[in-house]
């Protein structure tokens, strides 16, 4: 049994901070924040991923609508990439590499282990947005160059 004099308490403020840290940390690694599942083609109509998906919760297992919601968002922000940033399919494949993109995002990957989601590759961000229009105003280029042009063709001819 603990009593008073069994528990050592801090005495300075710095070492009263280093324990509730301490006490936060270890707190922290036992609480689980999301769930991997495989969803079915049919919940992600335009993503159909095909792999184990980092959930935000366990009722997402069942939950129709969570998924589609994940699907029309990744879906509107490909369009929305296509639309303003002139991003299109891959002359090369054909397909779209910002849908890819999209549905990283709005799909995160399951690692091996299925614990913990895994980052979009950089590669997958890099493939989108090589397929989009160089005449876009991201960045304006007076950024980088003392011109005042607010598009990268207006600048450099």
């Amino acid at each position: 049994m603990l009593n008073s004099t069994t528990l050592v308490k801090p005495a300075s403020m710095t070492e009263r901070v280093w324990f509730l840290l301490l006490l936060l940390s270890s707190v922290s690694q036992v609480v689980d924040s999301g769930v991997c599942i495989s969803p079915q083609a049919s919940w992600a109509p335009y993503c159909q991923p095909s792999y184990q998906v980092y959930a935000l919760y366990e009722s997402a297992r069942t939950d129709v609508n969570y998924w589609l919601q994940l699907d029309q968002q990744a879906q509107a922000q490909a369009t929305q990439w296509k639309n303003t940033l002139g991003c299109d399919d891959s002359a090369i494949t054909g397909k779209s590499w910002c849908k890819n993109y999209a549905c990283a995002l709005s799909f995160p990957k399951c690692d091996t282990t299925n614990i913990v989601p895994l980052p979009v590759c950089r590669q997958t961000c890099k493939d989108c947005f090589r397929t989009c229009s160089p005449d876009r105003s991201i960045l304006p280029p007076s950024m980088y160059a003392s011109k005042s042009a607010s598009t990268w063709t207006a600048a450099y001819s």
